[in-house]
């Protein structure tokens, strides 16, 4: 229906536009390392989620951490790195993993100043670092694409 018409569109447009193609292809050639970079990612969320459930897991719902944000289990640390490695509400977080509520010392459930290194680091490596390298591969295979200066500094 309606969406086969909208691709068609789309198809029609690429293949008029040969700005729009050499995108494309850049974008296809691409593909092989962004997955790389992509699993390398989904390595460090995995390696962090464990580091997080083991360093944080008996912290109590306060602040930030909530029902959906905490590293009690084994899916939500994932949500939670997500949430870090958006930097949209890290302070948040982290504050949420320094508290040291009353009566935390009888479950064990006090916050740690090991929030801090563990935030900053993932946030380095999880945000910074990797999309710098998801910028670098399309960026390096623009380049490699054979396309002249001119070409690549036209405008579509």
């Amino acid at each position: 229906g309606i969406n086969a018409e909208y691709m068609g569109r789309m198809v029609r447009l690429i293949r008029s536009a040969p700005g729009l193609q050499k995108l494309f292809r850049t974008l296809l050639y691409s593909l092989p390392s962004l997955l790389n970079v992509t699993l390398l990612l989904l390595l460090l969320f995995f390696n962090f989620a464990i580091i997080g459930v083991s360093l944080f897991g008996r912290l109590r719902n306060t602040g930030a951490l909530t029902d959906n944000i905490h590293f009690r289990n084994a899916g939500a640390p994932v949500i939670t790195l997500y949430v870090l490695a958006t930097t949209e509400a890290w302070a948040d977080v982290m504050a949420a993993m320094l508290e040291r509520p009353d009566g935390c010392e009888a479950d064990d459930a006090c916050g740690s100043w090991a929030a801090i290194p563990f935030c900053v680091v993932f946030m380095i490596a999880g945000s910074f670092v990797m999309l710098n390298l998801f910028i670098a591969i399309v960026l390096e295979n623009f380049s490699n694409s054979g396309f002249s200066e001119e070409e690549q500094l036209a405008p579509f």
